[in-house]
Formats: structure tokens, C-alpha cells, sequence
């Protein structure tokens, strides 16, 4: 079975409509895949401020079929470590939850779903597109 650490990219392109999203949504809650999310996900989901009743309703659901991973110290101080290596571009604010995301991937062997496989790629961590 494939364990996915989902980012919030799966959870706003499932409420864009956006086909591979609601297709690995598909696989999730057929047990195909198992799904794992990072409470710093769920921070920047919740901290849009355009976030509608609509949408928070379908996070909620997508959240009953995946497991949370908690952040760790160890998870932490490699993504400290990795985030010190890294040329920081345009998307500076964003810069730490990549690589917190990153971290917690690498450390629990998981791999990283997302539609931005490029803002991963700078990090060691295995990511799959869909």
C-alpha cells in the first residue's frame, strides 16, 4: 500500500474540482492509499482568509480519512538544517512550511503528495504529483 503525506495543494484542488485530486481522493477512501496530514497543513488551510463554509466542510471530510502525524523534535531540527541550505526565493514566507512538510516525509519514510512538486524538490524527500 502506498502512505502519502497529503499537502493543503490536495485539499484545494479536491474543492477546485480538479480530476487528480478527487481521484486520489478515490484511492484514499478505498483503502488503495493510506494518507497521513501535518497539523501544519491544516494551519495554512484554516489560515486563509477566503476559506468558505463550503469548503471547510469538505476539508473536514477529507480529514475523517487520513491519520495525523505529529511533529517531532528530530523532524524539526532536520528541517532547521535542511531550510539553512536552501537559496530563498519569492516565496520566502512559505519556506518554512515546505520544509517542515519535507521533514516529516523524510523522517517517517512517506512521500509527499502535492501539485508543487517543484517547491519540494529542494528538500531530500521523495514527492509524487497527481
Amino acid at each position: 500500500m502506498t502512505t502519502l503525506l497529503l499537502d493543503e495543494t490536495v485539499f484545494e484542488d479536491f474543492c477546485a474540482g480538479y480530476g487528480g485530486a478527487k481521484q486520489l481522493l478515490d484511492r484514499i477512501m478505498d483503502g488503495s492509499v493510506s494518507a497521513y496530514v501535518s497539523p501544519l497543513t491544516i494551519v495554512n488551510l484554516w489560515r486563509n482568509g477566503d476559506l468558505n463554509r463550503k469548503s471547510e466542510i469538505a476539508y473536514r471530510s477529507i480529514l475523517t480519512f487520513t491519520e495525523e502525524i505529529q511533529l517531532n523534535l528530530d523532524m524539526a531540527i532536520a528541517a532547521g538544517r535542511a531550510m539553512v541550505s536552501v537559496v530563498l526565493d519569492e516565496e520566502q514566507q512559505k519556506l518554512d512550511y515546505f520544509g517542515l512538510i519535507s521533514s516529516i516525509a523524510s523522517q517517517c519514510g512517506y512521500t509527499i503528495c502535492t501539485r508543487r512538486p517543484d517547491k519540494f524538490s529542494i528538500f531530500d524527500c521523495d514527492v509524487l504529483t497527481y
